[in-house]
C-alpha cells in the first residue's frame, strides 16, 4: 500500500487544500525561529503556494496559525500531522512568517473561574471580619443603652 509513497513530496488528507506548486516546494526553504511549549515560529521562503508539513501531532483544540499575521487553517495530513498552506501568490513572494500558537479555551476559562472564586473568597473574608467586628462592638453598645 505504501510502496512508492514519498512523504517529502506527497501528503494524504481528506480536505481540499487547493493548488500547490511542487517546484516551489522543492526549491523552498524553511527555518525554525522559535519553538517552545505554546509557540512555534518559522520563516518559509517559497515562490509559489506550498504546504508546510510540521512534525507535530495534529490537535485542533486551542491551536491557531497565521501566515504573515493573517489567520489560516491548520490542516490534518498523513493522519496525524499538522500542515499550513503558505500562499506567496496571495501575499507576495519571498519570505513569510508562519506562527502557530496554543491558547486553549479551557485554560483561559478556568483562569476566569479561578479569579472569580478568589474575588468571592476575599469578599467573604471581608464580610466575616466586618461581622466579627460588629458583634464585638454591639454587646458593649447594648450595655451602655441599658445603663441609661
Amino acid at each position: 500500500l505504501v510502496q512508492g509513497f514519498d512523504a517529502s513530496r506527497l501528503v494524504l488528507t481528506t480536505e481540499q487544500i487547493g493548488p500547490l506548486d511542487a517546484e516551489a516546494a522543492a526549491a523552498g526553504h524553511v527555518t525554525l525561529l522559535q519553538r517552545d511549549i505554546h509557540d512555534l515560529r518559522y520563516r518559509v521562503e517559497a515562490e509559489g503556494p506550498v504546504l508546510l508539513v510540521l512534525s507535530e501531532v495534529y490537535y485542533p483544540a486551542g491551536w491557531s496559525a497565521t501566515v504573515d499575521g493573517v489567520e489560516v487553517p491548520i490542516h490534518r495530513v498523513n493522519h496525524v500531522l499538522r500542515a499550513v498552506k503558505v500562499d506567496p501568490v496571495s501575499s507576495g513572494g519571498g519570505s513569510h512568517m508562519v506562527e502557530l500558537t496554543f491558547r486553549p479555551h479551557s485554560v483561559y476559562s478556568s483562569r476566569k473561574v479561578s479569579w472569580g472564586a478568589l474575588l468571592v473568597a476575599v469578599c467573604m473574608m471581608g464580610a466575616g471580619g466586618w461581622l466579627r467586628r460588629r458583634a464585638a462592638i454591639s454587646p458593649s453598645g447594648k450595655e451602655a443603652a441599658a445603663a441609661s
